[in-house]
């Protein structure tokens, strides 16, 4: 698998559906498969963790792979209804001269010492409550084995190795043939060892407004704020307790290292709205950055993943008074 930039998985963190399917993904590494008769193949915990439907689910799971985020398992070809789509079908076996579905399997057996082969049901005959062999006459016991199967139709006596088949739907029961079904790839996911160490550093932010919600702040998210300059600053979260002063969060989610020009940017934000503002970042600070950030004054938090995130933002929040 290629490389994966990790603003990609950055920027699918700001949307709240994406980042409860991601989430789902970092906790099991893995997304299985279920069937049932209403959906077919679907995904139903990772439904229920991020509150999708069973098409939604199958959307996004194929948006992850096709950008590399998660590796595909294809288990095999489900067959699905050609008029109405559903996969509640079944397979329905046929007598391949005359298609009558009355149609009876008989196991061959071999009876080992004279080597007769026939069908079960002619060892039916019983003397003293045992079958016997109807060539050489002798009692069966131990001696015999399963030489194959023979299926008979009921219908017009014919014999044969293997029966006829088509497909019945059983929403709009229609029959059809594989010839013509819809055939659909039955897939299940897992994250790779590249990706999982990416999504396990990066923050997720609803996890860090639930954190901030709960020191009993109001928060307004994706916060646009216009500065003194009149230039609109973007924010995660604009958070206010009260009547008290409005303190703002930004996340920086990547993991590649914090420059110089990148703290002026942030201070640029600070001065020009007058803001407390608390910058969140998994990447790491050279001196430099570090330098210039204390020399500024700016509240930057420096987080080794999600949780020490969340940590540390409950220690700033509950600094607040």
């Amino acid at each position: 698998m290629a490389a994966i930039d990790e603003d990609v998985l950055a920027k699918l963190l700001k949307d709240k559906t994406m980042e409860k399917v991601l989430a789902y993904i970092v906790e099991n590494k893995s997304v299985s498969v279920h069937y049932d008769l209403e959906y077919g193949y679907h995904y139903p915990r990772i439904e229920a963790d991020a509150g999708i439907t069973p098409d939604e689910s199958i959307d996004l799971l194929s948006k992850l792979a096709s950008l590399r985020i998660l590796s595909e398992n294809i288990l095999f070809l489900s067959i699905a209804c050609p008029r109405c789509s559903s996969k509640n079908v079944a397979i329905v076996y046929r007598c391949p001269k005359c298609s009558s579905i009355m149609i009876r399997r008989d196991l061959l057996m071999e009876h080992i010492p004279c080597g007769y082969i026939g069908l079960e049901s002619s060892f039916k005959e019983k003397v003293e409550g045992s079958a016997v062999c109807p060539r050489c006459g002798g009692s069966i016991s131990n001696d015999v084995r399963i030489a194959g199967v023979w299926f008979s139709c009921l219908s017009c006596n014919s014999r044969f190795p293997e029966p006829g088949h088509n497909i019945f739907c059983r929403v709009c029961r229609e029959f059809f043939t594989v010839k013509d079904a819809s055939l659909e790839f039955v897939v299940e996911y897992y994250v790779g060892d590249e990706v999982y160490s990416i999504l396990k550093k990066l923050i997720f932010p609803s996890r860090i407004r639930a954190v901030i919600e709960s020191s009993g702040f109001a928060i307004e998210e994706n916060a646009s704020v216009k500065g003194k300059s009149g230039v609109v600053h973007l924010f995660d979260f604009v958070a206010r307790r009260g009547q008290g002063k409005p303190i703002a969060f930004l996340i920086e989610n990547t993991l590649k290292p914090i420059t110089e020009a990148k703290v002026i940017e942030w201070y640029t934000k600070s001065m020009d709205t007058d803001m407390e503002v608390v910058y969140v970042t998994p990447a790491p600070i050279p001196d430099g950055a570090r330098r210039l950030i204390q020399f500024y004054g700016l509240t930057v938090i420096e987080a080794a993943d999600s949780a020490d995130a969340e940590v540390k933002v409950r220690s700033i929040i509950e600094s607040i008074r």
